[in-house]
């Protein structure tokens, strides 16, 4: 098997079906292992993983300054959820020294990648202003791109930009339908939508 060869990248998905117990039976402790041998090889995935592991004592002892380590190697090599990880952390204080500034550039990368959570995390800091320049416009436009893949946070978020002219035209009726990507009943949208706004 390629985790027992050595292969970074079979060492983490055997770690993530060990976690999972998808063809084997579930030990987390051995999926952390093995999750910890493609990290410390490099694999900027398995660094994040198992930085999430570290994080939440998923088969090992909880370490948030480990977590937030591991996360910054993988965001250092490029990975869009490592870059989201150390970037909420850098945020929050958790595990490493609070940085908003340093949290911007992370999330900023992360979600020029695509991630729809770090353009709503990224939109926040623009929209109020922490660490960066406040820019409604831009945080507007990470707060659709974020809506555009269904993500519910940036969908409330840019609802409230259409419904009060943040960044945007104010048009109300698309902030309405912004909720239409949520899986809920249409006479829950408009309850759903000003619960957001």
């Amino acid at each position: 098997m390629s985790a027992d060869q050595g292969y970074s990248g079979g060492q983490l998905e055997y770690g993530k079906c060990l976690a999972k117990g998808n063809g084997v039976a579930k030990d987390v402790q051995e999926a952390a292992r093995y999750v910890k041998l493609s990290a410390d090889q490099g694999d900027p995935k398995g660094q994040g993983y198992y930085g999430a592991c570290l994080l939440i004592g998923k088969g090992v002892t909880k370490d948030v300054a480990a977590a937030a380590r591991y996360f910054r190697q993988s965001a250092d090599q490029g990975e869009s959820e490592g870059q989201y990880s150390y970037g909420k952390c850098l945020a929050t204080g958790f595990g490493v020294a609070k940085d908003v500034a340093a949290a911007a550039r992370y999330l900023r990368l992360s979600a020029d990648q695509g991630n729809s959570q770090g353009q709503y995390d990224y939109g926040k800091l623009l929209l109020n202003g922490d660490g960066i320049p406040r820019n409604v416009e831009a945080a507007a436009q990470y707060f659709r791109r974020s809506a555009d893949q269904c993500n519910p946070d940036g969908q409330c978020a840019y609802g409230r930009c259409l419904a009060n002219g943040l960044g945007v035209a104010q048009d109300v009726e698309a902030a309405l339908d912004t909720s239409s990507y949520l899986p809920i009943k249409e006479t829950e949208k408009v309850q759903q939508i000003t619960v957001c706004l």
